[in-house]
């Protein structure tokens, strides 16, 4: 009768193990997500900044076509006034 109750109290005391270890395991995957969310975020607004310096870039580059071609048609008219003049 002692044998039986030591192995029961111990095969009770392994399921109190075995309970403990899948709590923990749920709270290190519960972790391991919240971690992987917030990474998610960081990439997202990583990706978020490089479109906008990209949008900045193209913008910068058409004001710098503007800018060439009025420059080009500056000369082209300062062409035209030294052509009448001579």
């Amino acid at each position: 009768v002692r044998q039986i109750a030591a192995a029961a109290k111990e095969q009770r005391n392994q399921g109190q193990n075995i309970v403990e270890a899948v709590e923990n395991i749920t709270n290190q995957a519960a972790q391991v997500s919240q971690a992987t969310k917030e990474q998610a975020k960081g990439v997202e607004e990583i990706v978020q900044g490089v479109n906008n310096a990209r949008e900045q870039v193209r913008q910068i580059a058409a004001a710098a076509k503007e800018q060439r071609n009025q420059g080009q048609n500056i000369v082209e008219a300062v062409e035209n006034i030294t052509n009448q003049a001579v």
